[in-house]
């Protein structure tokens, strides 16, 4: 794959969670987070409509709305640019960072969804980790 594809990919990716994550902080504002609680039910098929959030999980949820967007801002801005410049050091860096911050995304992320019930999360983390990981594992930079 070229540096290009990947970055195009791993960039669009990127911007993908920035989309949803700057959105998803209205879970922190009562009354107006009709947009988290449809990607929770979207995410979690278990969950029941019923259900209403505490203070605690608000808290929680804007965090990773945070995280997510700057996660995502990591892909779009640092390593997709990385991968086009001419600069087999950078590339590489850029690609081990990728690769391994995806990773540890997946395994925490993965395993805490698990835990709590939420398999679903975790089906839907596969996506994300082979849309980040698989063009960075097949880059191909010049020599």
């Amino acid at each position: 794959m070229t540096p290009n594809t990947a970055a195009r990919i791993v960039g669009l990716t990127g911007w993908g969670l920035m989309i949803f994550g700057v959105p998803f902080v209205s879970i922190a504002f009562a009354g107006y987070d009709s947009f988290a609680h449809a990607s929770i039910d979207f995410l979690d098929f278990s969950r029941t409509h019923t259900e209403t959030l505490t203070r605690d999980a608000r808290l929680f949820g804007a965090v990773f709305a945070g995280l997510i967007t700057g996660f995502g801002a990591l892909y779009a801005f640092g390593i997709a640019p990385l991968l086009k410049v001419r600069n087999i050091e950078a590339n590489r860096i850029a690609r081990r960072a990728g690769i391994i911050a995806a990773i540890v995304w997946f395994v925490v992320d993965s395993t805490g969804s698990v835990a709590s019930g939420v398999w679903s999360n975790a089906m839907f983390n596969v996506i994300y980790l082979l849309l980040l990981v698989v063009p960075l594992a097949m880059v191909e930079f010049e020599r």
